[in-house]
């Protein structure tokens, strides 16, 4: 797929449709920067594509994402959101509703915020009122929650929470085996075996 669609965006860098596919293609294989880079003529030639706008700030985004989990610089790392969150806002400005630019703005929030704040949460929580099928959204709702009953592991509602997270994510998409997974864990751990407390200890230290 990647040489056909590579072949098509140099036969034609300004289409839309193409250039969103490598990206996307180029997003799966971590090439991210690259994924980021080929959509530039495309969003010259179509500045309204909303598309084109949130496809390069997901790609810059998830560069991120990538840096952060691997312990990155973290000015490089607020430097790639930065760059994520101009074109969010674009698309944002040209589609206030779209879900995806949504959930990439509060993703930004997280970033720039440092972890979980008020402002991500509340943006996560709007979005799943307006769009109950934005599995990202849900999704991100029940890491939140999950991680805040990894701190207290006998508070019950916050597992029921993360539990309700994840099912709400799993009625999305009902073909994720993760969000399938996360929820049986937090049920789990609304009763736990004393067993299942020794090896998450374990599993902390």
């Amino acid at each position: 797929a990647l040489p056909k669609l590579e072949k098509a965006v140099d036969a034609d860098p300004k289409n839309a449709a193409a250039a969103t596919a490598l990206s996307q293609v180029l997003a799966g294989l971590g090439k991210y920067e690259r994924a980021a880079k080929c959509l530039g003529p495309a969003i010259e030639a179509n500045p309204d594509d909303v598309g084109l706008l949130i496809a390069r700030g997901r790609a810059f985004i998830t560069m991120a994402d990538v840096m952060a989990r691997e312990s990155g610089d973290p000015n490089m790392i607020l430097a790639y959101v930065g760059d994520g969150d101009r074109w969010v806002k674009r698309a944002l400005e040209k589609d206030p509703k779209n879900s995806e630019a949504r959930y990439l703005k509060a993703r930004v929030f997280q970033h720039q915020g440092g972890g979980d704040t008020p402002e991500a949460l509340a943006a996560f929580e709007e979005l799943v009122k307006d769009d109950p099928k934005c599995f990202d959204a849900h999704w991100e709702l029940g890491q939140i929650a999950m991680r805040k009953a990894r701190r207290d592991t006998k508070n019950k509602a916050l597992w029921a929470a993360a539990e309700q997270h994840f099912r709400d994510a799993l009625a999305a998409d009902p073909a994720s085996g993760q969000a399938l997974m996360q929820a049986t864990f937090a049920r789990h751990w609304q009763s736990p075996t004393p067993d299942l407390i020794d090896e998450y200890a374990k599993c902390a230290d």
